[in-house]
């Protein structure tokens, strides 16, 4: 007797994750960076990654700044992970929040594979503004090493040496009283 025995072979797999950091930030915002893993999570098939997309930053091999465009055309074995990263602005009011989900394609024997998964950047209100000191606690009293004060005994010095030398020179000079 004869038997014909169909093997099919394992599926090939692949998984992404994808964390931001931070996770929140003072409005009005700014730049988040997005990390990404990708991995092979199969037991015997390897998986060749082919395309990274995010739904709101576009294509991530060609993004500027981002590092996931090395990782296209990475075959990965079985139990196999990389990273990437990339940075994106999200700029709003205290509240919003951004969900955006990374997409990662691979092959395997003709066969497509994909993954998603997201990531929340989200605003908080802007932190007050610094306090200014308190003011309104009475007068100040000058020094003698104050700055204005010095400035003002330089010049009411200068002023006064200014004015009796007039004096001296116009001619009016103190009277000498006899008794």
């Amino acid at each position: 007797a004869q038997a014909t025995v169909a093997l099919t072979p394992a599926p090939a797999q692949i998984a992404v994750t994808k964390v931001a950091s931070p996770l929140t930030q003072a409005e009005p915002g700014g730049n988040f960076t997005f990390t990404a893993t990708v991995s092979n999570p199969s037991q015997f098939e390897p998986v060749t990654i082919t395309r990274m997309t995010d739904n709101v930053y576009g294509d991530l091999a060609t993004r500027p700044g981002s590092t996931c465009g090395v990782l296209i055309g990475i075959t990965l074995t079985p139990g196999a992970s990389v990273q990437c990263s990339f940075t994106g602005a999200f700029t709003g009011k205290a509240g919003d929040a951004q969900t955006d989900t990374i997409t990662v394609d691979g092959t395997n024997l003709g066969t497509t594979v994909t993954a998603t998964a997201d990531a929340t950047v989200t605003l908080t209100a802007a932190p007050p503004p610094p306090a200014l000191p308190p003011t309104g606690h009475g007068p100040v009293t000058p020094t003698a090493q104050s700055p204005s004060l010095i400035g003002v005994a330089v010049a009411g010095t200068a002023l006064v040496q200014l004015l009796v030398g007039l004096v001296w020179l116009l001619g009016f000079r103190p009277s000498r009283r006899t008794s």
